[in-house]
């Protein structure tokens, strides 16, 4: 972006905008609260090991859970008790299937910097998350960010895996659409069978992303916003501050002058733009989760994976 000129004729000065919480830090309790989460998990697959969905489909096969049918799979599949409860095709997953490879994208661009806490913080800890439950079933994750990645095969490389999470950083504009316009990420993903995206969403369309599902290949999609993203008007009301306000863009510094009509506005385009999302989802057959960034990592996956 060309920089404006101020009344010299020079370059006007870029702002750099200060990010709230642009780092990841897991503090003592973290691993407390994944030892949890891990937990809940193999708890949730006792229960559904105990209501009849222990059926293995062969030997030494163990039920895992459900996802939702993909097309042209075989209906007889299907598991007909929560098609006739909820209206919605699903199949077994046993730990054959679950055996496999999921990649996880982490959106790293400045935005994820802003919210209380962070949405950085949001997504390493979901992520985090995300690995151990992997490791539960059996899986091998990989987590792919703008900077690197890291792959998780054996339950060793959680330790590491959380200093890596711990040196991403929120800076710069390479969001997921840095990641899925790359030319190396179709390698990165190899056979994954399950992909996870993290992130805003503020970079990327709903086709540039759901273009990496397949008929093999599970999409979960993890939009997280910060209050103010999601509630500017609620959100200053509550805090007690007056319309107009000045606004510093995270990524390119640019500034611009927001009013209540503006704001209104936003959040108008803001809801069908999220409508459009889940449609897109929907017709995919990929998960899709809203989130803001005062979400716990369990309130997250209680939503998403009814831990």
């Amino acid at each position: 972006m060309s920089r404006k000129a101020n009344a010299n004729g020079e370059p006007a000065p870029r702002v750099q905008a200060t990010l709230p919480a642009p780092g990841v830090r897991f503090d003592e309790r973290f691993a407390t609260r994944l030892e949890g989460l891990e937990g809940r998990f193999r708890a949730l697959k006792l229960r559904r090991e105990g209501v009849g969905g222990a059926r293995l489909s062969g030997p030494g096969e163990e039920f895992l859970g459900h996802r939702p049918l993909r097309e042209g799979e075989d209906p007889r599949n299907l598991d007909w008790n929560l098609f006739a409860r909820f209206d919605q095709p699903f199949v077994r997953v046993f730990q054959r299937e679950a055996s496999e490879h999921w990649s996880v994208l982490l959106d790293t661009s400045a935005s994820m910097g802003l919210g209380s806490p962070g949405k950085m913080q949001v997504i390493a800890e979901v992520a985090a998350g995300l690995a151990v439950i992997a490791s539960a079933a059996g899986a091998r994750l990989t987590l792919i960010a703008a900077e690197g990645s890291f792959e998780c095969v054996r339950r060793a490389d959680l330790k590491p895996m959380l200093r890596f999470l711990e040196g991403l950083r929120a800076s710069g504009q390479d969001g997921l659409k840095t990641l899925v316009a790359g030319g190396s990420l179709g390698t990165r993903l190899g056979g994954a069978g399950r992909i996870f995206a993290l992130g805003d969403f503020w970079d990327v369309s709903a086709g540039e992303l759901l273009s990496l599902a397949g008929r093999d290949r599970e999409m979960f999609l993890l939009r997280v916003l910060s209050a103010e993203e999601l509630d500017p008007i609620g959100t200053m009301e509550r805090s007690g501050i007056e319309w107009p306000i000045e606004l510093i863009d995270a990524e390119d510094g640019s500034r611009v002058r927001v009013g209540l009509e503006d704001a209104r506005a936003y959040e108008h385009e803001l809801e069908q733009e999220l409508e459009q999302w889940e449609r897109a989802a929907l017709t995919h057959r990929a998960k899709w989760n809203l989130s803001t960034s005062d979400h716990s990592m369990e309130a997250i996956f209680a939503e998403v994976l009814g831990l």
